[in-house]
């Protein structure tokens, strides 16, 4: 019997075999922002991105997907319990749909680099 589970043992630990950790993940709160534009047209966020596991993340980059789109990274260390930040800014003055979004790429050094992270905003007109 112990001849059985030594020679198992052994088959669990042979090279190439062991489990590597997987690398954190990123975590948006909230994962979508749904903002309304503001009276000048404009909105702005600051977004706590957190790392799904034990170890920490770091944001490298943040980029916009139209001209309209701009962003920066304020924090670039996240952890499961701090958050790293970034901040965004949406020129939407020429957004002429009820409902826009807008996608930022965020690359970092977790599992799932690049992230997307999306912001639907909602264009009220005003009442007259």
């Amino acid at each position: 019997m112990i001849a059985i589970l030594l020679a198992l043992g052994m088959l669990l630990a042979l090279p190439g075999q062991e489990q590597k950790p997987q690398a954190p993940l990123l975590r948006f709160e909230p994962e979508t922002l749904r903002i309304d534009r503001d009276a000048s047209g404009y909105v702005q966020a600051m977004i706590p991105v957190y790392a799904s596991g034990a170890d920490t993340v770091r944001l490298t980059g943040v980029t916009g997907s139209c001209g309209c789109a701009s962003a920066s990274i304020q924090r670039a260390v996240a952890t499961k319990d701090t958050p790293a930040k970034f901040y965004c800014a949406i020129n939407a003055k020429h957004f002429k749909d009820s409902l826009n979004t807008v996608e930022y790429t965020i690359t970092h050094s977790g599992a799932n680099s690049p992230a997307r992270y999306f912001v639907v905003v909602r264009c009220v007109q005003p009442s007259k």
